[in-house]
């Protein structure tokens, strides 16, 4: 065998010793899902370890998603929900839904919002408690989405009204 034959032989036995024993320890790669598994949404899983993310509350096949604008995705019974999208100022934790159907969801929960004062940068985020309604479900591009929260305070609010509604979705 020529020097270069062997050199080649060691180079390349030793290149598959390495792939082989690290691709033991290494997790597997992600793989792309494919076109239908892309468009159909999936419930959020429940997490164990996380109480909040535990409901009795059982929802038939065809319940309406919501769509979580951080998470860009729909997701059934979350346990916190951006509700102003865009600037961030307001959203709901602590949820705790008593209903999930096909026209509506009811839930009770804590409204966080930014008081901007004196601007929003520098303002101080308050708390609120509020009971949610999720409805006007409707179909975007196969997918059921409620679009529309309707707030309800008990008690003190962010804007003075005692309900808000704000519009949901993709």
């Amino acid at each position: 065998m020529s020097k270069r034959a062997g050199l080649l032989a060691v180079v390349l036995g030793g290149f598959l010793l390495v792939v082989a024993c690290s691709s033991a320890e290494t997790q597997p790669k992600a793989v792309a899902p494919s076109a239908s598994e892309a468009t159909t949404p999936q419930p959020a899983k429940a997490d164990a370890t996380d109480p909040s993310s535990l409901s009795s509350v059982e929802e038939p096949a065809t319940s309406p998603y919501v769509f979580d604008c951080v998470k860009k995705a729909a997701v059934l019974r979350p346990s916190e929900l951006l509700v102003a999208c865009g600037d961030g100022g307001v959203d709901a934790r602590t949820i705790s839904w008593q209903t999930w159907n096909p026209d509506t969801a009811t839930a009770s929960a804590t409204i966080y919002a930014n008081d901007c004062d004196p601007t929003c940068a520098a303002g101080a985020v308050h708390d609120f408690p509020a009971e949610l309604t999720l409805g006007e479900p409707h179909d975007i591009g196969g997918t059921v989405y409620y679009s529309r929260l309707t707030v309800r305070y008990l008690g003190a609010s962010p804007s003075g009204q005692p309900t808000e509604n704000w519009p949901l979705g993709p």
